[in-house]
């Protein structure tokens, strides 16, 4: 029963990717809990309540199997945590209108590593991480459930290079 639900719950986290493949899914969480460990905790809840809810509201079980109730409840959990630190530059109690909080620096020349630290950086958007190694456990769970589908978010990304 306990692994069938850890199961279920992987699932949901691949299904962020449309995938009910529990293998892709611990690689996604892995990605998540590497961008920060709130992000994998509230991934991983988000995925185990919302399946849990689709139980209790008696939604079919190979619905609920495949991770499908698992995927809406990894994305609000996850999104919400990663939105969450900017909602207090949303309405600055007098203070000017929202900016980041920092000015951007860093160079503008194009380089072996910004290349690919940018190609998996760019996966890893996927999630709204922007962590490379993010993008790099992405790929790699697209690449257990599928070397075709792996291939689906990295040839666009290639062409641009």
């Amino acid at each position: 029963m306990v692994v069938t639900l850890v199961v279920e719950v992987l699932r949901g986290v691949a299904q962020v990717d449309f995938l009910p493949s529990a293998v892709c899914g611990l690689f996604f969480a892995a990605a998540l809990f590497a961008a920060g460990w709130q992000y994998g905790r509230y991934g991983l809840l988000g995925s185990a309540v919302s399946t849990a809810v689709g139980y209790g509201l008696g939604l079919r079980r190979e619905t609920v199997e495949a991770g499908l109730t698992g995927y809406s409840g990894c994305l609000v959990a996850t999104a919400v945590t990663v939105a969450a630190p900017g909602f207090r530059r949303l309405w600055p109690q007098g203070v000017g209108p929202a900016a980041p909080p920092v000015p951007a620096t860093g160079g503008s020349g194009l380089s072996g590593e910004r290349l690919w630290r940018g190609f998996f950086a760019d996966i890893g958007q996927i999630s709204f991480m922007p962590q490379w190694y993010v993008g790099l456990l992405f790929l790699a769970g697209l690449f257990a459930a599928s070397r075709v589908l792996a291939a689906v978010p990295a040839i666009p990304r290639l062409r641009r290079v």
